[in-house]
């Protein structure tokens, strides 16, 4: 062998002073808030929207669409990263409402979230505000 005792590595390899690692679950990754005023519900979405995230962020607009709103405004300002799952899934849901009671508008602004959906062109398919104030009216 080479002089060295392999117990020597694994035990410093596998010491407790090297933590297991842990993937964040999705309900740290990303927080919405729900906000009803009359007949629309807002939900406050902050965080990370990406493929582990959007599952349960889909969850969340299917309920708000279930919930008998006219008006759903989805409001991305609070988010920090915005991936291509979270992107299909405002598409998805837009196609949803469109046979639905609900209108769905969308309250982005800025590199992380307007950004995208206009390079995209997405921006002419959804209904995109910069405000929730302004999806509002």
């Amino acid at each position: 062998m080479d002089g060295h005792d392999r117990s020597e590595f694994d035990s410093v390899r596998a010491g407790p002073h090297w933590p297991e690692p842990r993937l964040p679950r999705a309900s740290e990754q990303l927080v919405v808030r729900r906000q009803l005023d009359s007949d629309a519900l807002t939900l406050h979405v902050a965080g990370v929207i990406d493929t582990i995230t959007a599952p349960r962020l889909a969850v969340d607009l299917e309920l708000a669409l279930g919930s008998g709103a006219s008006l759903l405004i989805v409001d991305l300002t609070g988010v920090e990263f915005l991936a291509a799952a979270g992107i299909n899934l405002l598409v998805d849901v837009q196609r949803l409402t469109e046979g639905h009671t609900t209108e769905m508008r969308v309250v982005a602004r800025g590199p992380v979230t307007g950004r995208p959906l206009e390079v995209l062109g997405l921006d002419a398919y959804l209904d995109v505000y910069s405000s929730v104030a302004a999806a509002r009216r």
